[in-house]
């Protein structure tokens, strides 16, 4: 596996290069307790991470009710603000690779369904931010994954800006959407078991190679 050749590497956020369980798990069972609902397991709350938080909650409640679900985000978010940034980790090898990439001259962005804020407070707080070059979050998009409005919109500015290609650039995720919108973008995806969905979803997805995690682009 040559990834020599790109010139600019994307990524998911959460699972793929870092681990916010504690955070996502205090935002949304906090919003859970407001709402009158039962606080929800870490697993029940993981497996929903990669879709938008009112998607989450939709699945988790069996609401059909978009009101309420924006309601809810609302008060996530509000939550979130207060303990997220605390609550988020590194992955094995992610910081690692970050920086190997920042000091090769290679990009790396990020495309996530969390706001952009939320990925520029992570790096910001650990006196990191020229790890990632760019941010494209839930606010910047009309559409979320599976669709492939993220992904276009830095390819776009990848190029616009950089004068590099799409043939030049590689997204890395760790759930069937990442996949999904990378099929959807026309853009390389390399698939990282780091998350909830296993190992043989990800490679039913076209794909440059599956790893267990991004430690793994290290060598």
């Amino acid at each position: 596996m040559d990834l020599s050749r790109y010139k600019a590497f994307i990524f998911d956020f959460d699972y793929t290069l870092c681990d916010a369980t504690p955070g996502i798990v205090r935002g949304y069972n906090g919003a859970f307790r407001e709402f009158g609902y039962e606080e929800r397991g870490e697993d029940e709350i993981r497996a929903t991470v990669g879709l938008t938080v009112a998607e989450s909650f939709m699945k988790m409640t069996g609401s059909t009710d978009r009101e309420l679900a924006g309601r809810f985000y609302a008060a996530f978010v509000r939550i979130a603000d207060e303990v997220m940034t605390a609550h988020t980790s590194y992955l094995a090898g992610a910081r690692e690779l970050l920086r190997t990439l920042h000091d090769s001259g290679k990009l790396s962005a990020v495309v996530t369904t969390k706001l952009s804020r939320r990925i520029t407070d992570f790096f910001g707080s650990r006196g990191e931010p020229e790890l990632i070059d760019f941010v494209i979050g839930y606010d910047e998009v009309k559409a979320q994954k599976p669709a492939p409005d993220g992904l276009i919109a830095a390819r776009e500015r990848l190029k616009r800006e950089h004068g590099i290609e799409g043939a030049d650039v590689v997204y890395v995720g760790d759930n069937a959407v990442d996949a999904q919108a990378a099929q959807a973008a026309g853009v390389d995806f390399i698939g990282v078991a780091s998350g909830t969905t296993p190992r043989a979803v990800l490679e039913s997805y076209p794909h440059i190679a599956v790893l267990g995690g991004v430690y793994e682009i290290l060598g």
